[in-house]
């Protein structure tokens, strides 16, 4: 055999079959592991929170409201403002967030002894706290509340490490103490704390229900952004091309997750209606400033005209005079026009100069002043400042997205001033223009009498006045019902409800399967890595992995110490192996003339000798003469295992010291003959390759049938080697899952190298499944070749 064809012989698939097995031996490793595992998935189940999961869901709608801020701007550049990924955003902004916890009861956290752990009270519990908020509470420790009787509660903290102290009337900590204690009794009602806290206990909603008395309770003081972290951990889905956005979170109570998402919800739909309404109102307020001068001019130059009809006596004016008034009147409308636009651009060139918020801006559509870029700008700059604010509500601080924006303000505002100015100088041209017209038509009417010019410039400037007066007051009407009138952008289609609340954690199913899942798996990856990482032989298939020997018996393992054991107890299952490898070994040898066996192994420790004792024991059972002759002159065993006083042995008999009748020992207990090592000699190699043992194995052969030698172990030294050319047989010992599979294949690798032919395998101390034998033969077997002998560990049995 040569390194290609046991390289071919390793080149096999995964053996399920093995697997299969090697898992059904260890059935009591899975069967404690799922037990284990299903314990702790009862336990989670039995002593966790349960977890609730619930969900509002809101409609964003597509369409244009007729009444919506983007038809204040509408300009041709006007983009959607709909963008899904926009109102997702929005929904998700921590400033969303803290306007609806700032809407709701948060403030103070109510738990309950549940088992092992506590659960969180809402709505039922028999006392709530009122916090005085002109005092400093604690944060995050735990008040104990026990109920003497009916109305005496008993109140106690105990913190030994740092503690904040939170001011609720401006959401900030104010200061911290290294530690914190608390106790007191009172009634309902009565102010309860010291220098570090102060609240009041009154009477809750389940207070009527005494039962809940003797349990314990618990509460604590929870911050604004405490909260904010806690309920932010909702999420936002919506199907495929479908605009509803579903808002769903988990919490241990169902009942305050809902009241937290339908708030939630609500303060996203009054963003946008805020937002509209502060439009609306930064365009009444610009209305009514100006309102201010026109009705003082308007009143004046209305009482001046009653003075003059009533002094001159002159009502009417003809027909002529008529056209040039009326000329004068449509130029004097549009001129006031004019210049209410020529005031709205000043203020908003002075709103830009001041860098002021833009809240304070007025929406240009809404004095009929439709320039397309103008509209544009003060759209990018407002949401600019929408987005700037998110991000400074949900960033920390030199974010440079932050810086980002800024950047992008500025660039708008600049923009946006240079656009303002560029609109105002086309405007003050319009205005010199009707001026000019103005001017032709007064030249005009100089050839009016002289009451009819002083009549028709007074009736001028009340109608002038009048007219920006009735023109301010249409708009602010306009902006008046627009504000009345706003709704909504979006809607609410489903609020979220407690009954519709699912249980999510524990899941008792996902538990108990990912329970059994972990106990096959875990003990599965240990036996799989155990098997990896463990280099023996343990099977038929790994020697034929390395060699094409034949494999021609298996000795099972047992307990038995006695030497050997296989005459010691002829029934037992170690000695029908060995009777097994004698009936195999007829198809190999010829019985009917002696023979020589040579026993031998790899290393030491796999039970070479005893394999030689048993069977030899075996073969004088059936009538063979035998002997053993042990060829171990390093480190024999024999002698020690047998019990044998004398030393003298085959050392002496190849040193020439003694004849061989001197050294075969005859022994009532033994049914076979025995020729031992003697003393180690100096040169032991030189003596098994010398001609007496030649000479001594052919004098055997012809006084006995079967001539059974015990050989130093092959891996280790070269005296097998030499003995193997004079031997009929050569039985090579491999020990389940003690021979290294690496030595294994180093061995078979240099016996094929060297053209060795005639070994066969015995696969020694083999495990029966379920057979109730245990591991070893306790007797002790090593050598003194520098190798330390390392007894294996075995861990949950054998496999």
């Amino acid at each position: 055999m040569n390194d290609e064809s046991i390289v071919a012989v390793e080149e096999q698939g995964i053996d399920l079959k093995k697997w299969l097995r090697l898992f059904l031996r260890n059935w009591v490793l899975f069967l404690v592991c799922i037990l284990i595992s299903l314990s702790g998935a009862v336990a989670l189940i039995m002593f966790s929170s349960p977890e609730y999961e619930l969900s509002a869901r809101v409609l964003v709608n597509k369409e244009n409201n007729p009444l919506d801020k983007a038809q204040l701007f509408s300009s041709a550049f006007s983009t959607d403002p709909y963008q899904l990924e926009n109102e997702k955003g929005i929904l998700t902004s921590k400033s969303v967030t803290r306007n609806a916890i700032r809407k709701l009861d948060f403030e103070v956290m109510y738990l309950k002894k549940w088992r092992f752990a506590k659960t969180e009270l809402y709505t039922e519990t028999p006392f709530t706290v009122e916090i005085d908020t002109s005092n400093l509470q604690p944060l995050n420790v735990f008040f104990t509340l026990r109920f003497i009787h009916d109305t005496l509660i008993y109140v106690s903290c105990e913190e030994d490490v740092e503690v904040s102290m939170y001011d609720f009337g401006s959401n900030e900590v104010r200061k911290v103490l290294p530690e914190f204690h608390f106790e007191d009794t009172m009634k309902f009602g009565e102010i309860a704390g010291n220098t570090h806290c102060r609240f009041t206990i009154l009477p809750g909603p389940e207070y009527m229900m005494h039962n809940q008395l003797d349990d314990e309770y618990y509460f604590k003081f929870c911050s604004e952004e405490e909260l904010i972290n806690t309920f932010k951990s909702f999420e936002i889905t919506n199907d495929r091309g479908s605009s509803i956005l579903e808002v769903s979170m988990r919490y241990s109570n169902p009942q305050k997750a809902a009241d937290f998402l339908n708030q939630l919800v609500k303060e996203y739909l009054l963003r946008g209606v805020e937002r509209d309404n502060m439009i609306a109102m930064a365009t009444i307020n610009f209305i009514d400033n100006q309102l201010v001068e026109i009705v003082d001019s308007l009143q004046m130059s209305g009482d001046k005209l009653q003075d003059f009809r009533s002094t001159q006596k002159v009502v009417n004016i003809d027909y002529q005079a008529e056209k040039v008034f009326s000329r004068l009147e449509d130029l004097e409308a549009e001129k006031a026009k004019q210049l209410v636009k020529k005031r709205y651009f000043n203020f908003l060139i002075e709103n830009l100069q001041r860098k002021s918020d833009v809240s304070n801006l007025v929406a240009p559509s809404t004095l009929d002043i439709n320039d397309p870029i103008l509209n544009r700008l003060i759209i990018d700059l407002a949401d600019l400042y929408s987005e700037r604010a998110q991000t400074q509500f949900n960033s920390i601080k030199d974010n440079p997205l932050l810086a980002s924006l800024e950047s992008q303000i500025n660039e708008i505002r600049s923009k946006l001033l240079d656009a303002a100015r560029n609109v105002l100088d086309a405007t003050d041209i319009t205005i010199e223009d009707i001026e000019e017209q103005i001017s032709d038509a007064e030249q005009t009417m100089d050839r009016l009498p002289k009451d009819q010019q002083r009549l028709m410039n007074i009736e001028r400037r009340f109608n002038l006045n009048d007219e920006l007066y009735t023109y301010l007051l249409t708009r602010r009407s306009e902006m008046e019902i627009f504000k009345a009138s706003n709704v909504p952008e979006n809607e609410v289609l489903d609020l979220a409800e407690p009954g519709d609340a699912v249980k999510v954690s524990p899941n008792v199913y996902l538990n108990i399967s990912i329970a059994l899942a972990l106990g096959l798996l875990i003990p599965g990856i240990f036996i799989y890595f155990r098997e990896s990482m463990n280099n023996k032989i343990r099977s038929r298939e790994d020697i034929q992995k390395y060699t094409r020997y034949p494999l021609i018996g298996h000795v099972l393992d047992t307990k038995n110490t006695d030497f050997p054991a296989a005459l010691r107890e002829p029934n037992s299952v170690l000695t029908e192996s060995y009777r097994t490898l004698r009936a195999n070994l007829q198809f190999i040898i010829d019985e009917r003339k002696a023979n020589t066996i040579l026993v031998t192994s790899a290393v030491q420790g796999e039970g070479k000798s005893f394999t030689a004792l048993n069977l030899a024991s075996v073969y004088a059972f059936y009538g063979k003469k035998t002997i053993l002759v042990d060829f171990d002159l390093r480190k024999s065993k024999i002698r020690e295992n047998l019990g044998i006083e004398e030393t003298m042995g085959l050392s002496n008999y190849l040193s020439k010291r003694c004849e061989l009748k001197d050294i075969i020992y005859k022994r009532e207990d033994l049914n076979f003959d025995l020729l031992i090592a003697g003393p180690v000699p100096p040169n032991p190699s030189e003596l098994v390759s010398s001609a007496m043992t030649k000479a001594l194995l052919d004098d055997l052969k012809k006084k006995y049938d079967i001539v059974l030698i015990d050989s130093p172990p092959l891996g280790i030294v070269s005296d097998a080697l030499l003995l193997y050319p004079q031997a009929d047989i050569s039985l090579l010992v491999v020990r389940y899952n003690y021979t290294s599979c690496d030595i294994f294949r180093n061995l078979m690798a240099d016996l094929s190298a060297r053209e060795v032919e005639k070994f066969n395998i015995i696969l020694n101390d083999v495990i029966m499944p379920r057979s109730g034998y245990g591991y070893g033969y306790g007797y002790g077997y090593g050598y003194g070749y520098g190798l330390d002998e390392k007894k294996k560990k075995k861990w949950f049995g054998r496999s």
